[in-house]
């Protein structure tokens, strides 16, 4: 290695600059993908009484039913979320921010572990310089829900500081922080289970302490193992162990998925962030392929031992071994609709290995001038495709369409480009690409469900329900699904009928509050206001700033002629919502009821600014002008409820009648 690359003054500005300015384009994206389970429909990220919550539960737990979890525990990073939210509410550009300065931090770190590890600055810097500006990091930070490994990596590389530290001044108080750094990793991502393997392999390959490496290794190993104990006390929902499918995947990960890795750090291009990985069974050539990579693997290691490079060894067996946890050997956490977990958000750590590897490489065979030249090439390619992918990251369609061009049979792409679509009231395109993901796979997690959704919202009952039923048979404890079969019977009027399954949905899932606040819009409608107040209230409680439960509440209390207790329920929205025209129109009828009928004007007319096709708006502007004598004004929105009614409408005959006598 040469002496000296870049002035000391300049490492960690330069590290500062190449880390946000690579992302500074990433806070112009939205929530998308899983920010909108994890974080916009979280209600346990939006008050702090839920920290204890937070820590007794599946990491997806406030969305899902109890069947619907799947064995994530990362209290600590629904913790970010929850500060995050504190802060910002619901302001993407603060959780953005947020998830810069981790990769910042993370880049300071690994330059500081290098160092105190290795004792040379250089090879420190080259290291840190590689791995923040390695592309394969820009779904973990343009991702607002990719920060799991960001988060998981600061405390992991703090334990390994503090640890190296602790032995280098023979500290117990260095080595107690150590251990709560690591306890922190554990509670941010199953990656952390590694951690006790990388101290055997400092102790062992980079200290050459091969009398003590076991003794620190099972001293770590049965701290993890008392964190499992508690850890599967409040998630249990842990997949058995079977040999059988666990070689399976061990041997698809060997053959399919490490290739993949590998080639996706060293060529960082036309990246995804979904690529299906399709289980391989057991056959002769495949068992030949297992056994051909495997052995080049332990001929791998066995040539870096016979090298002493110890660099090298400590790379090669940290990046290895560092993609044990999402090798699917065993499912300590596996997501329900994926046969094999490969995603590039899982290189987060690993790359840290790849990033010491290059570094070293070049700083001890290259000379001057070319390394500086491999550098510069670094910088252009991977900043270029960074500020590149961070665009597609921006728009959650623009990037789930890119995405079905690398893999076009993917039924978990068509189906949230349905829900997208389904959410802007888009039913066409929305059914088309429900279509498309049931024909690849009609027991395919949640297809079922958001089929019946889709045919609720256009009113065709029959068929929503028959598709809420396949959804039952598949997974009888979904919670979204029972809600939804209320609905059904809500809209029906078939109200005991409704309230019966919302019970359910409530029996699968206790927290579940939209079943709360709509059983409290049933018993509005049956005239038993002071028990739908109470089940409002419920539901307000788990979710204290679910507008729509402050609009039916406030709709309650103007229903009772509670005028002042309307109100303030009703600016509650309009903090939350402050351009929805439902908030503006029932505030509007508030005024109207109170007979100040200057303010009521002045909210239909805003509501109208919003949605100017809105027949409820339409309708009571119409009636407000009539009863004050204002007919050509009334007119004008009479005709526009005869062109945008349905004929089937039950108002169309009162339209009719009206306009008539405001014609005369």
């Amino acid at each position: 290695m040469f002496s000296k690359i870049i002035n000391k003054r300049f490492i960690y500005l330069f590290i500062i600059f190449i880390s946000i300015f690579s992302y500074l384009n990433s806070i112009k994206g939205n929530f998308v993908l899983d920010d909108e389970e994890l974080i916009v429909n979280n209600p346990y990220i939006k008050n702090f009484k839920y920290i204890k919550k937070i820590f007794v539960s599946d990491f997806f737990n406030a969305a899902r039913s109890k069947e619907g979890e799947i064995g994530y525990y990362r209290p600590i990073v629904t913790l970010s979320y929850l500060i995050d939210f504190y802060f910002w509410k619901l302001n993407p550009f603060g959780f953005h921010i947020t998830n810069i300065i981790l990769h910042l931090l993370n880049s300071f770190l690994i330059f500081y572990f290098i160092f105190i590890l290795f004792k040379n600055e250089n090879f420190a810097f080259v290291s840190a310089f590689i791995f923040a500006l390695h592309p394969i990091h820009t779904e973990n930070v343009s991702w607002i829900s990719g920060r799991t490994d960001l988060i998981v990596s600061i405390f992991f590389f703090l334990s390994l500081i503090f640890y190296i530290i602790a032995r280098n001044k023979n500290s117990l108080f260095y080595l107690i922080f150590s251990f709560l750094f690591f306890l922190f990793a554990l509670l941010s991502k199953e990656i952390a289970y590694i951690l006790p393997l990388v101290i055997f392999f400092i102790e062992y390959y980079i200290f050459s302490n091969k009398k003590n490496s076991l003794y620190y290794f099972l001293f770590f190993l049965l701290f993890l193992f008392i964190f499992l104990f508690f850890r599967f006390i409040f998630v249990k929902n842990i997949s058995s162990f079977n040999f059988y499918y666990a070689f399976i995947n061990f041997q698809t990960f060997i053959i399919k998925a490490l290739p993949l890795y590998l080639l996706k750090l060293i060529f960082p291009f036309n990246l995804n962030i979904h690529i299906p990985i399709n289980l391989l069974q057991i056959n002769f050539l495949n068992f030949a392929l297992f056994i051909i990579i495997f052995f080049i693997i332990i001929l791998l290691f066995l040539l870096l031992k016979k090298f002493s490079n110890k660099i090298f060894m400590f790379a090669y067996l940290f990046f290895l071994f560092s993609l044990l946890p999402v090798s699917n050997i065993i499912n300590i956490s596996l997501a329900p609709d994926l046969d094999f977990t490969f995603a590039e958000r899982f290189l987060y750590i690993p790359s840290f290995a790849f990033a010491i590897f290059i570094a070293h490489f070049l700083l001890s065979f290259l000379s001057k001038k070319i390394f500086y030249f491999f550098i510069l090439i670094i910088f252009i390619t991977f900043s270029f495709t960074i500020y590149h992918r961070n665009l597609d990251w921006q728009n959650e369609e623009q990037l789930i369409h890119k995405a079905l061009k690398i893999s076009p049979d993917s039924p978990l792409l068509y189906n949230k480009l349905g829900s997208i679509y389904l959410s802007k009231n888009k039913y066409d395109e929305a059914f088309n690409y429900f279509e498309k993901a049931f024909k690849l796979n009609p027991n395919y997690v949640g297809i079922n469900n958001n089929l019946g959704h889709l045919l609720l919202k256009n009113k065709q009952y029959d068929k929503a329900l028959f598709f809420f039923n396949r959804e039952l048979n598949l997974n009888p404890n979904n919670a979204e699904v029972w809600n939804n079969i209320g609905n059904i019977f809500n809209e029906l009027n078939e109200y005991e009928k409704a309230i019966a399954a919302y019970n359910k949905a409530l029996e699968k899932n206790p927290d579940y509050f939209l079943a709360y606040n709509n059983i409290g819009i049933v018993l509005s409608k049956i005239k038993k206001f002071d028990l739908a107040e109470q089940y409002f209230l419920k539901a307000l409680d788990l979710y204290p700033l679910h507008y729509e439960t402050l609009n039916n509440i406030g709709l309650l209390y103007t229903e009772a002629g509670q005028y002042d207790k309307a109100y303030i329920f009703f600016e509650k929205v309009l903090e939350l919502k402050p351009d929805w025209d439902i908030i503006y129109n029932n505030l509007g009828n508030l005024f109207f009821k109170k007979g100040d009928i200057e303010k009521a004007l002045d909210y239909y007319k805003k509501a109208l600014s919003l949605n100017d096709m809105s027949v409820n708006v339409n309708y009571n502007l119409g009636l407000l002008y009539q009863q004050i004598n204002k007919k050509a004004e009334a007119k004008l929105h009479f005709e526009k409820l005869l062109k945008i009614l349905p004929p089937e409408s039950a108002l169309l005959d009162d339209v009719k009648n009206r306009l008539n006598s405001v014609s005369e």
